[in-house]
């Protein structure tokens, strides 16, 4: 039997068991821990994705159309007709139709507004004491936070791919 060379920990310096530790992986374990919580926080929301973005949208524009709904949150159409309906036999949004075209429009509902704010509040209200945690720095984590999503966005976008 051949010996093989050794690759494992001695073999760089470390101590058995001892990982690399490098700043691609501290990164990784970082997001990787970021996004487990992430996940455990929006298992606290009483809204969807998708009643989220309807809500957001209403809320922000006050009235909206189906074809707004399409075009602003990139949807299809038959995408869009389905979720809007979803949303108001949940109570979520209003409907009304507009005098001047014929066409629906649609608002969030007492309903709806109040769940958006509270769904609101179990998304931001982590990243807010988060953010409070870092005191001084926080302004300085936002920044260097946004070249890093912009650099990784960069490096793992096609420019030649649909909707890139």
């Amino acid at each position: 039997m051949t010996a093989r060379a050794d690759t494992s920990a001695a073999a760089d310096g470390r101590a058995p068991g001892e990982e690399r530790r490098t700043p691609v992986r501290e990164v990784a374990g970082l997001l990787s821990v970021f996004e487990s919580a992430r996940r455990a926080a929006a298992r606290r929301a009483t809204l969807g994705v998708a009643d989220m973005r309807l809500l957001w949208l209403a809320t922000e524009r006050g009235s909206v159309t189906l074809r707004d709904f399409a075009v602003r949150l990139r949807l299809d159409q038959s995408t869009v007709n389905r979720q809007v309906n979803a949303a108001l036999a949940a109570g979520l949004l209003d409907r009304e139709t507009d005098d001047a075209t014929g066409s629906y429009r649609f608002s969030a509902s007492s309903t709806g507004e109040a769940e958006f704010e509270n769904n609101l509040q179990v998304a931001f209200g982590p990243l807010e004491a988060a953010l409070d945690a870092l005191g001084d720095g926080r302004e300085t984590f936002i920044d260097l936070g946004r070249t890093f999503v912009d650099a990784y966005r960069s490096a793992v976008t096609d420019d030649d791919a649909p909707g890139a």
